[in-house]
């Protein structure tokens, strides 16, 4: 990645919504508009979990543009981290009609657990954007010689190819009111490529033929450090 740094007027547009949908939620309880209730909180909630969500990416890229991104290595296996993800998110995929199919296999290798659940988590959220066409998505792991391969694909529209180049530039996205609605911050992809890159790994992102789109994280498998 680039050593540019992060606008100011960027990290402005990634802020400006959460908070003005927390501060209008906010106003409209103070002014009896809205009644309190535990849908009405839980939209709250979710608003703050988007912040603290952008204030934790943009401190990862910040770090990896500084050269500052220290890992944590255990060893671990990825198929454990994997499934606690997908038994984190299956409720709010499950709810907007998304189905999850899985394909993993055991692997020990030494990583930053939470890094990578991280990047597990903004991979399979911007997967997320893209399977609202087709309500699919598959998560696979499996040992491609020395790496651990994690693919996520959805069976969704994908993207053009001549934006394919541009998915891992920070703040980009391929359609503004879509990733709105489905919860994208536009920072996703920049901080999986920051974290992988950081193992020593490599991110790919794909059309999935013959259609859909298809996020790779290859990670080094290594028995000690």
């Amino acid at each position: 990645h680039d050593a540019l740094p992060i606008s100011n007027a960027a990290i402005a547009h990634e802020l400006r919504t959460p908070l003005t949908i927390l501060r209008g939620r906010l106003q409209g309880l103070k002014d009896n508009y809205f009644t309190p209730s535990e849908a009405e909180f839980s939209i709250l909630i979710s608003q703050t979990e988007t912040l603290a969500r952008i204030v934790e990416d943009l401190r990862t890229l910040s770090l990896s543009i500084n050269q500052k991104l220290i890992l944590n290595y255990t060893m671990e296996d990825l198929s454990a981290i994997i499934s606690e993800v997908l038994d984190f998110i299956t409720p709010d995929f499950e709810a907007l009609g998304i189905k999850i199919d899985y394909e993993i296999q055991s692997l020990n290798t030494y990583i930053d657990k939470d890094r990578i659940k991280q990047a597990l988590l903004a991979a399979i959220q911007n997967v997320k954007i893209h399977a609202a066409e087709g309500r699919y998505i598959k998560v696979r792991l499996f040992q491609n010689k020395k790496f651990a391969q994690i693919e996520i694909i959805d069976n969704g529209n994908g993207l053009p190819e001549d934006k394919l180049v541009l998915a891992k530039e920070r703040f980009w996205r391929n359609d503004d009111s879509r990733s709105r609605n489905f919860g994208g911050t536009g920072l996703g992809l920049s901080v999986i490529n920051a974290i992988i890159v950081s193992h020593k790994g490599k991110l790919n992102i794909a059309n999935n033929k013959p259609h859909g789109l298809k996020i790779e994280m290859v990670i080094p498998i290594k028995s000690n450090l």
